[in-house]
C-alpha cells in the first residue's frame, strides 16, 4: 500500500481534465519503496489481489475461474479505506514499537488484522498523549 502511495495520482492532461497515474504489480515492484525488500511477483500479485477485493484499491483485473488464472490490468487509485489504513501503518515509531512485534506474536494475519492492530496502537497511542502519562 505505501509503494502504491508512492506511484498512484491525479495529473492535469491537455483537455483541461484529470486523468489517472495508474500502477500495476509488476510497476509496484519495481517502485523505491519494494526495490530490493525480496517480494516475489506472487507476493505482489496476491497481495494487489486482496487489496482489491476487500476494498483498499480500485484496480482493473480479470479472474478467469476456467482457465484458473488473474490478470492485473491496471491499479487506478486508494479508496479512503486504503488511505485510512495507510496512515494507521505509516508512522515507523508506531510501526516498529508497537504494531510488528503484535503481529510477530500472533503469526500470518490478514489486511483486516494489521488494520485492527494498528488502529488499536494508534488510538492507545492518542490515549496516553491526551491523558498527559
Amino acid at each position: 500500500m505505501l509503494g502504491l502511495e508512492e506511484q498512484l495520482g491525479l495529473f492535469l492532461n491537455d483537455k483541461c481534465s484529470m486523468e489517472f497515474e495508474c500502477s500495476s504489480p509488476d510497476k509496484l515492484k519495481k517502485s523505491s519503496f519494494m526495490r530490493g525488500k525480496g517480494y516475489s511477483r506472487e507476493d505482489i500479485f496476491y497481495s494487489c489481489l486482496q487489496a482489491a477485493e476487500n476494498g483498499y484499491i480500485v484496480a482493473e483485473y480479470r479472474i478467469d475461474k476456467e482457465l484458473r488464472t488473474i490478470e492485473f490490468f491496471y491499479i487506478m487509485y486508494i479508496t479512503p479505506k486504503g488511505h485510512d489504513f495507510i496512515a494507521s501503518v505509516s508512522n515507523q515509531q508506531t510501526w516498529q514499537e508497537k504494531i510488528k512485534p503484535t503481529l510477530s506474536a500472533v503469526g500470518n494475519v490478514s489486511l483486516t488484522v494489521i488494520e485492527t492492530i494498528a488502529k488499536g496502537a494508534v488510538t492507545a497511542f492518542i490515549e496516553h498523549h491526551q491523558s498527559g502519562s
